[in-house]
Formats: C-alpha cells, sequence, structure tokens
C-alpha cells in the first residue's frame, strides 16, 4: 500500500492479537507525535505503534507514560483522536478503542499565576477565600475550593 492510510492499516493488521483474558485486554494504538516536540535521539518513534501497559487507567497515565518511555520534554502535552481532545481525568477504556490512532501535541496549558501574600493568617485566608469567589466566577484555577465542614444531622428525640 502506498498511501499513508494504506500502510497504516497494513501495520495494524500486522500486530499480533490482543490477549483473551476476558474483557480486559490491552489496547494496541497507534501514536504520532507532533513535529513540534522535540525527541532527541528518538526521533524514529514519532510514529509508532504501541500495546499500552494494563495498568494505565487514565489519559494522564497515558500521558505520563509516554513521557518516560520516550523522554519528553518537561512541558505539557496533549491527546487527540479524531481531532477531539481527551481529558486527563477520563478512563482510557471509556475514550480509547482497540486500534485508534492518538495524535500527541503540546499542551497551550500553563500554571496558573499566584498570588504572593503577606505573612499573617488573616491576610492567607483572606487570599484563600479571593481565590475561590475568583475560581466561582471561573477566573483562576489557583487554589482548590475550600473544604466545607461536616456537620452532624440534627435526629429527632
Amino acid at each position: 500500500p502506498a498511501t499513508r492510510a494504506g500502510r497504516r492499516a497494513a501495520a495494524m493488521a500486522a500486530m499480533p492479537p490482543p490477549t483473551a483474558r476476558g474483557a480486559a485486554r490491552p489496547l494496541r494504538v497507534s501514536l504520532e507525535i507532533d513535529g513540534s516536540i522535540d525527541l532527541g535521539k528518538s526521533e524514529t518513534h514519532r510514529r509508532s505503534l504501541l500495546v499500552l501497559p494494563e495498568e494505565l487507567q487514565l489519559v494522564s497515565d497515558l500521558l505520563h507514560h509516554l513521557h518516560r518511555r520516550f523522554a519528553l520534554p518537561a512541558h505539557p502535552i496533549s491527546a487527540y483522536v479524531d481531532g477531539f481532545s481527551l481529558p486527563p481525568a477520563q478512563p482510557l477504556a471509556g475514550v480509547l478503542r482497540d486500534r485508534d490512532c492518538v495524535a500527541v501535541r503540546l499542551s497551550n496549558w500553563s500554571p496558573p499565576k499566584r498570588r504572593k501574600v503577606a505573612a499573617g493568617p488573616g491576610k492567607v485566608a483572606l487570599a484563600a477565600l479571593c481565590d475561590v469567589a475568583a475560581q466561582k466566577e471561573g477566573l483562576s484555577a489557583a487554589t482548590p475550593p475550600l473544604p466545607i465542614p461536616w456537620r452532624r444531622a440534627a435526629t429527632a428525640p
């Protein structure tokens, strides 16, 4: 096959069949790493066929695995299937199928800037409250929301 799709189909067909261990089967995917990511000596792995380890449960686990396996630079990356972004908190079993083509690109996400707060318990609490208010407005994700204390429900006598 001379076309790109034909070569991909032939390579996927040549992969060994997945193990028959009931419902839990390893996923086989083709991986395409974007040209903007520096692979260094692993440049030949820009397009690869992979059998994903069974211990990978979430998309974020897959992204960490790719960072380690291909020694990717310390930049956030994102995964896409058919042009759709894979959210890091999603289970792989829900968003990936056997023989999917996963594209990996540099993520445009950057950690939020944190405000510097002068020492003192009142000022720290005020800064945390401001962060929570900003988060509710969708302005910042600098800190997680404050926990709500549990209260026992009143019981009837």
